[in-house]
């Protein structure tokens, strides 16, 4: 986002130097790229889309030179002056009807009518300050509309009333447009929103305000969104492209009031004149309130490592707008304001008064400043056999696995033991006096013990089944007996299909690249194995030795599916505990950004196919850093050859912050490399 230097003064009066307020704004955790031509270009944190206008950063700066005391008596927030209603005679019926779909669950909506209003030039001050960062001026209301939006982080929707048969319009999710004569098809398979009236869609290109000095009655919409919803809809054809970034922000929904007071506001200032408006039709329909936190002293003084005054803290608190409504010796209880969604836990409010208060004031007990040291993760000093199996353990509890424990027994005249045991080049070990003479064999897998319990389990539950066991296995390899450690673990899909098998077959996979990366472990390869049980089987191997394995079974427990790996838990302790030296991976430098790419591909491709392939191109492009497959879906809106993958890129630099340009060019080469590798089609609007 490109910050005006002299937009940003007009909301604090302050004289620092543009290098300064830039010192400051990242000291506040905003990541500034450059400085040009009184231009700061920043790029803001994905938590804090009350930042997003330059309202909110003026907040924020305020709160931080009022604390550190900068001009104490002469200090002040300008808040955006808003039209004061009162009893008016330009005040006319709004008799307009908007319905909106449903299914959009619309959090809030505003709107008001603008009567004969004049399509004219914008004053030289308006234009100037809009071109100061790159927005052209087009017309009186439209310019007003940007400025607001970039004020206080709201899109204001522009309507033609003229133009709209009848006195309503509906706002709706589709996948066709119908027009006249045709009907335009839209095959990227998202749902389109879409603004209609009784006969037509209101297509924002062929919607625009026209034909300067013409008096119009124009409609002003503001609407409020779940940000969980609006991601998974096309905005293109509801509203103006340079809008959509702040619409599918968390916005504070108590800004569409604000936004359309702000609008009379400026355009009596501009017009020089009284205007005839409706009055606002407003509709809260899912109310959001504001959170209460409690916030203890000694939790402070705890994760700071410094003693702050009760006052200091009081009053960083009450600088960033968060209201006080109870308070002891011991604590303070909080209402946290609506349009601060990355404040949710007690922890949060504290980072909050350290971002204030400043990390670099902070000392530790010999008073000496903390030195911070940019490393991103490390794994314990794991030395034993059993820390490894309780990190490991513990880790799959808290992912929802319950243990199992099996007997060792089975009946290995079964073709799927028989199966399997030819693939694993073993023979099953009889014991000669069985005390059920059907179960004469010991288990030479954990597999089917763990298949029975999936089977037994089956009616308990509609959710998702998650068992491991960590037992041995016995079996005869070339006249030697054997006896080893397996870690088996399993999920069986949903009674209700909550999630995909394929989504579970990643996500278990996530887990046990969790804990290879909890342990140490790192550099594994991955290959496609022939699981003669398993479909979809990959093989992960380490220094050459086979490490862990996983698939779908090919069988089915009553319709539903199961997701199984196994960890070679003996090859996996021993590799743990040769890699026990302590190890530290250091941060980049520069900001990691993340970026996710839809494609089609043909259904007999599988994804380790299309992870490999990837791979090889991760080597080409040094930027990037990671890759994973994080979505896959087949069905609906897609062909029947066809699935769809979601693949997630994170792309860093130890010299530069990338630019969207680089990281645009890097998707661009990606593109090329898997249309030319696997004749992947692109959906480019996910």
């Amino acid at each position: 986002m490109k910050i005006s230097y002299n937009w940003l003064k007009q909301y604090i009066n302050f004289n620092l130097n543009i290098k300064k307020i830039s010192d400051i704004l990242i000291n506040l955790g905003f990541l500034v790229k450059n400085i040009q031509n009184n231009i700061i270009d920043i790029e803001m944190p994905p938590n804090r889309p009350d930042a997003i206008s330059y309202y909110g950063i003026a907040r924020d700066l305020y709160a931080f030179l009022k604390f550190k005391n900068y001009k104490k008596n002469v200090l002040f927030l300008n808040t955006p002056k808003v039209y004061q209603y009162h009893d008016n005679e330009n005040l006319k019926q709004n008799n307009f009807q908007i319905s909106i779909d449903p299914t959009i669950k619309c959090i809030r909506y505003s709107y008001i009518i603008i009567f004969n209003t004049k399509i004219d030039k914008s004053p030289p001050w308006l234009q100037t300050i809009l071109e100061s960062i790159g927005i052209k001026s087009i017309n009186n209301i439209i310019d007003l509309t940007n400025f607001i939006m970039y004020e206080l982080g709201q899109p204001i929707q522009i309507l033609n009333i003229d133009q709209i048969e009848g006195k309503k319009i509906f706002i709706k999710l589709t996948n066709n447009i119908h027009l006249k004569n045709q009907v335009e098809v839209h095959t990227n398979h998202t749902k389109c929103m879409i603004i209609y009236d009784i006969a037509k869609p209101l297509l924002i290109r062929n919607n625009q305000l026209i034909n300067e000095n013409i008096n119009q009655n124009i409609l002003l919409l503001c609407i409020n969104l779940p940000y969980k919803n609006i991601q998974h809809f096309d905005l293109h054809n509801f509203i103006q492209n340079d809008s959509i970034r702040f619409l599918e922000k968390n916005i504070d929904p108590n800004n569409t009031l604000r936004a359309l007071s702000r609008f009379i506001f400026l355009l009596e200032k501009i017009n020089n004149k009284k205007i005839f408006f409706s009055n606002i039709i407003d509709n809260y329909l899912k109310p959001i309130y504001p959170i209460p936190i409690t916030i203890r002293y000694k939790k402070i003084i705890d994760v700071i490592g410094k003693r702050i005054s009760k006052q200091i803290i009081k009053q960083i608190i009450l600088l960033l707008v968060i209201k006080i409504i109870e308070e002891n010796e011991k604590s303070l209880t909080v209402l946290i304001p609506i349009y601060r969604i990355d404040i949710k836990r007690e922890i949060d409010l504290i980072e909050e008064i350290i971002r204030i208060y400043g990390i670099n004031k902070i000392t530790n007990k010999y008073n000496n400043k903390l030195k911070t040291y940019p490393y991103t993760y490390y794994y314990n000093n794991t030395t034993t056999s059993e820390n490894i199996k309780y990190l490991v353990t513990n880790q799959l509890i808290n992912h929802g696995f319950q243990e199992v424990i099996n007997l060792p027994m089975i009946n290995d005249k079964n073709q799927e033991i028989i199966d399997l045991n030819s693939y694993m080049k073993i023979k099953s070990i009889h014991v000669k006096n069985p005390i059920n003479k059907h179960y004469d064999s010991m288990r030479t897998n954990l597999f089917f013990g763990m298949i029975n319990n999936l089977k037994s389990n089956f009616h308990k539950t509609d959710n998702d089944i998650k068992f491991f066991e960590l037992g041995k296995i016995f079996y005869d390899k070339k006249n030697h007996f054997c006896e080893k450690n397996y870690l088996g673990l399993s999920i069986l899909e949903s009674k209700n299909n909550n999630n995909s098998i394929e989504y579970l077959f990643l996500y278990l996979k996530g887990i046990l690249e969790q804990i290879f990366q909890k342990t140490g472990i790192k550099n594994y390869t991955q290959k496609i194995s022939n699981h003669p049980l398993l479909h979809n089987s990959i093989l992960m191997i380490y220094k050459k030795n086979n490490l862990a394995e996983i698939g779908i079974y090919k069988n089915h427990i009553k319709g539903k599916q199961v997701v199984y790996a196994e960890i070679y838990w003996e090859y996996f302790i021993l590799s743990v505990i040769k890699n026990k030296n302590f190890t530290l991976y250091k941060h980049y430098k520069f900001p990691i950004l993340k970026r996710d790419l839809s494609i089609l591909v043909d259904k007999n491709i599988l994804f380790e196919t299309i992870y490999q392939t990837l791979k090889k191109q991760q080597y080409k492009l040094k930027l990037i850093k990671n890759i994973q497959i994080s979505d896959l879906y087949e069905g609906k809106n897609l062909p029947i050859s066809k699935k769809s993958y979601m693949i997630r890129f994170w792309f860093g630099s130890n010299k530069q912050t990338l630019t969207n340009s680089i990281i645009t060019n890097l998707i661009d080469n990606i593109i090329i490399f898997l249309k030319k590798e696997l004749g992947a089609d692109i959906r480019r609007n996910i």
